[in-house]
């Protein structure tokens, strides 16, 4: 190989090695992110063009990227209800639970009070006429049994269910993983109200820390799938927790997707969107949003994992310092039983020595009384002779 060839292999070594290969979410914020978001860090600049939607004239209803636009400018071609999951063992504790790593535990079945709920769903939905849908679910345990349910009671076969396997998975809440669900209004406050882009802090269990435009990019991922894939369909979709629904109402609406959180549908709540025939038009001049943006988002998301990272290191802090205290007093405790144990035995001895004293003394005495009688006896028997 000549000079020229090794110079050419060494320069392909090194551009692959510079190369960053997106991640999975990434790949899934890019191509779902909504029109105000800004291109992400790791695309070339030669194909942000692809991320950005056309103009709101398009007349399929999608942009360049091929992905819904959002609010739709042109009725959709689908009708649509959204079913929130009905209640699950884990939700019923209060606890938030959205690993998943774990969807399809066993914790995460439908209790008695869920099951009635997913029955109610289906007599909901066929109040309002949606009697042959194609269900779209999360494969989670509680959406799969939810999704059963309708099925069995609306009568339809079930080729007509469409699993979803990743984009309908329930919001992560990263290190909020774990903590009540009464939580989640403070959680919201703190976090979507401020800003769409504003992710939780990572967890350490594996559980996604997600934004709302991180949920606006799978549910739109979802939707834009549907809409290319079917044409006429009833289109119902299940999937877990308010957050994924009340976002996706926001997004459908128009609504501002920092105050998605002021609703809180409960679990098997049935929300009919149709095909947004009603709302649907081309988009208005708005004024520019107050969102603070994905920059302050980022540099705001630091500055809380920075809390978090003070916090646990305070938190072991004071377990340790409740474990040293506990072994001082321990210690203590222990010396002092065995300070108590010595003046016991001290005192047993003490006891003993007297005793043992006294006895002699006695004996003593005893013996020198004996002694005197003796004496008294012999000196009465010479005056007697």
């Amino acid at each position: 190989m000549g000079f020229g060839s090794s110079m050419y292999v060494l320069a392909i070594i090194h551009g692959a090695a510079s190369l960053q290969i997106p991640t999975r979410r990434q790949l899934l914020t890019g191509a779902g992110a909504s029109l105000v978001a800004p291109a992400p860090a790791w695309a070339d600049k030669h194909d942000v063009d692809e991320l950005v939607a056309a103009p709101a004239s398009s007349a399929d209803g999608v942009g360049r990227s091929g992905l819904l636009l959002l609010p739709p400018v042109t009725p959709l071609r689908n009708s649509y209800t959204w079913v929130r999951a009905a209640e699950d063992e884990l939700e019923a504790t209060g606890v938030i639970s959205t690993n998943p790593a774990f969807k399809m535990a066993v914790s995460n079945s439908l209790t008695a009070k869920g099951q009635a709920q997913a029955l109610a769903a289906a007599n909901e939905l066929k109040k309002k006429g949606v009697t042959n849908p194609l269900i779209w679910y999360c494969t989670g345990r509680s959406s799969t049994q939810t999704a059963d349910i309708i099925c069995d009671q609306l009568g339809i076969p079930h080729d007509r269910m469409m699993p979803e396997y990743v984009m309908l998975d329930a919001r992560g809440f990263g290190a909020h993983e774990g903590e009540a669900l009464s939580s989640l209004p403070a959680f919201h406050a703190a976090h979507d109200a401020k800003s769409r882009y504003l992710k939780p802090v990572e967890g350490e269990d594996g559980a996604y820390a997600e934004s709302v435009e991180d949920v606006y990019a799978r549910v739109r991922s979802v939707l834009s799938n549907c809409e290319t894939s079917r044409c006429g369909d009833e289109i119902v979709i299940v999937a877990p927790g308010s957050d994924l629904l009340t976002i996706s109402a926001a997004m459908l609406r128009g609504g501002d997707l920092r105050a998605h959180h002021a609703w809180a549908p409960p679990p098997g709540a049935v929300v009919r969107f149709g095909d947004m025939r009603e709302t649907a038009g081309p988009w208005k001049t708005t004024p520019a949003s107050a969102d603070p943006g994905a920059a302050w988002a980022s540099a705001e998301r630091d500055r809380l994992t920075r809390v978090h990272e003070d916090q646990k290191l305070a938190a072991r802090a004071q377990a340790r310092g409740r474990v040293d205290a506990d072994r001082a007093v321990e210690h203590y405790q222990s010396r002092r039983g065995a300070v108590a144990e010595a003046d016991a035995a001290a005192a047993a001895d003490r006891t003993r020595r007297e005793t043992l004293e006294a006895s002699a003394l006695q004996n003593k005495r005893e013996a020198e009384a004996k002694r005197a009688a003796e004496r008294a006896a012999r000196d009465a028997r010479r005056a007697e002779e």
